[in-house]
């Protein structure tokens, strides 16, 4: 486990509930101090406020709930005001807020649409204009977003206006990665799978207003469909499926070097493929800034770290031959990532892993090279 060095000042949107939640309680129990935003503190008889100021009385955590409307520049503006206010900087901030909606397509409005844009989209837009020059003028920061496997992974029907604005939000995460980079200000962006259970996500779906539209498909040759959508992706997550992990993750990513965090943490029980799709597009990018000369704006320039005088490792290692067990691959991929790690230093540890094939006998074939991977299959402690 990762511990943290030094508190930071975090503020955290759509902390209500789910994702956001669990983040923000983490996180002030990891040591930080919390701003955990939510819309009205006041919704459902303040429950979640009221469960934030417990938190910070009974456990002696440093987290405060404050009212935070993405919708609102004037209620973002008063709520970063009064952070600064208070703690006096802000050093992350993590956007989490979001709403998602489930039925045909063409069911929806464009408002609907534009209204969910509005959201996952813009509200994102808005905090960064609000935080960001306080921010930039840290010299040393992180953002990070919460996007979803949905952008680049399996997609199944009928989440269509849902998809296209994690999608819309998680380019402009990646654009603003390079274009902050040169302030200090560092990006990762954290890609959940479809978690059915454990947050509210899917019970609190929006509908589409266009019911005569909708009925189409439920009473046409859809019908049944949505209830086969839900199940089959509740049926694909694992019964030990965590989304607490989701929170984990993050805390892990705030404790991490500065410079040398991973641009993206999957945490997908689901395995919807995204992780595979996105350490492809992720490499295509980052190649295309090496070709045209702006590799640097890949990651702010790291903190320094003590010089290493380390021989090559691998000169002594011998891959096996024969087929491997489960725990001698696991025992393996440990082994050879360790090495990288003693030599590269520890930001290679989330894309480093050995090739092992899985072969009919349900053994695994030797490994023949070393490469990069998405950090969803990397070796784990």
């Amino acid at each position: 486990m990762i511990e943290a060095i030094m508190q930071q000042t975090i503020l955290i949107t759509g902390a209500s509930s789910g994702f956001g939640a669990m983040t923000a309680k983490a996180l002030a129990r990891a040591g930080h101090r919390v701003y955990a935003s939510m819309r009205d503190p006041r919704a459902r008889g303040g429950a979640a406020a009221a469960e934030v100021e417990r938190l910070a009385r009974e456990e002696n955590l440093a987290i405060r709930a404050i009212a935070l409307d993405v919708l609102s520049e004037p209620s973002i503006e008063a709520a970063v005001e009064t952070i600064l206010a208070e703690a006096g900087r802000i050093d992350v901030v993590i956007h989490n807020a979001g709403h998602m909606v489930f039925g045909p397509a063409e069911a929806f409005t464009p408002e609907q649409l534009a209204a969910l844009y509005d959201v996952n989209v813009l509200g994102t837009q808005r905090v960064n204009r609000a935080v960001l020059p306080h921010m930039r003028s840290l010299g040393q920061a992180l953002m990070i977003w919460v996007g979803s496997s949905s952008t680049r992974g399996g997609t199944p029907p009928f989440l269509a206006p849902y998809f296209a604005a994690k999608a819309g939000m998680d380019a402009l995460a990646q654009s603003y990665a390079l274009e902050l980079a040169r302030f200090g200000i560092e990006t990762s962006i954290v890609v959940p799978g479809a978690f059915t259970k454990g947050t509210e996500h899917f019970a609190h779906s929006g509908k589409p207003a266009d019911t005569g539209r909708a009925a189409a498909y439920w009473s046409g040759p859809y019908a049944g469909v949505d209830d086969q959508a839900l199940k089959g992706l509740a049926n694909l997550e694992p019964a030990d499926a965590d989304p607490s992990k989701v929170a984990q993750a993050i805390v892990d990513l705030v404790a991490m070097p500065h410079g040398r965090r991973p641009f993206r943490v999957h945490i997908d029980p689901s395995d919807d493929g995204a992780a595979i799709v996105n350490g492809v597009a992720d490499r295509v990018r980052a190649q295309l800034l090496e070709r045209i000369g702006l590799a640097d704006l890949l990651h702010p320039k790291p903190e320094t770290q003590p010089e290493r005088n380390l021989e090559m490792p691998f000169a002594n290692f011998k891959m096996p031959e024969a087929a491997l067990t489960k725990a001698q691959k696991e025992d393996l991929v440990h082994k050879t990532t360790q090495m990288f790690v003693d030599y590269f230093g520890e930001a290679v540890r989330p894309t480093t892993m050995v090739l092992i094939e899985e072969v009919p006998d349900g053994g695994y074939g030797r490994a023949d090279e070393v490469f990069v991977i998405p950090d969803a299959y990397r070796a784990k402690e």
